[in-house]
């Protein structure tokens, strides 16, 4: 089967460079239209189902992906984002200023870190995008699926599938609007594109002159 992994566009707190977490921020008029790009991006792929996080910022993703693929929408709390706590709101730069030890620890060691207040660890955020990596697989064997899901999820999802340890997670990048598309073939995954944002270009490379 094929789970294309799809983060959120850009919302405003994207733009600022705020730490949103499980604060539900809306999209941004450029974020609207990068959703309606990777619903062109995504028509013919033969989608089954369009998986979201219930995070507005990614449901409004989903569905404009899933008006263009004709495909349903599934709301999936497993999808949703990290819960920072008292980080929400807030730059990495305010954050180095409060809590430079936690900052340090999420940096060097995110598997480690605990942010403060009513937060999640990244553990538990893989933990959750191991179980609906599980239910996808055993539910669509053979199919293609989207998954419209935010920065850490998404990217606990890749690290698990390809078996790159938690500790690496800052390794990735995701991209307001990217795609990455893994392909399972019984226990094996094969991770096919990462963070893609080609159709957000104005004019593809290829076509300069």
């Amino acid at each position: 089967m094929r789970i294309i992994i799809v983060r959120h566009g850009e919302t405003d707190w994207n733009r600022l460079r705020k730490t949103q977490g499980m604060t539900d921020i809306g999209l941004t008029q450029k974020g609207l239209k990068q959703a309606r790009r990777m619903g062109a991006r995504v028509r013919n792929m033969h989608i089954q189902c369009v998986f979201s996080s219930p995070l507005s910022r990614a449901l409004s993703t989903a569905n404009t992906i899933a008006s263009t693929v004709k495909a349903p929408v599934v709301t999936d709390n497993d999808l949703r984002e990290i819960a920072f706590g008292e980080w929400e709101g807030l730059t990495f730069d305010e954050i180095g200023e409060r809590y430079p030890e936690e900052l340090r620890i999420w940096n060097s060691d995110p598997h480690l870190c605990a942010p403060p207040g009513k937060a999640e660890t990244l553990m538990q955020v893989a933990e959750r995008s191991s179980r609906f990596l599980s239910r996808i697989r055993r539910d669509y064997e053979g199919k293609t699926v989207v998954a419209v899901s935010h920065s850490v999820p998404c990217k606990s999802m890749v690290a698990l599938s390809i078996g790159l340890p938690l500790s690496r997670i800052h390794s990735l990048r995701m991209d307001n609007a990217s795609m990455s598309i893994i392909d399972f073939y019984g226990d094996r995954a094969v991770l096919r594109l990462f963070n893609d944002t080609t159709h957000l270009m104005e004019e593809l490379p290829w076509q300069k002159r």
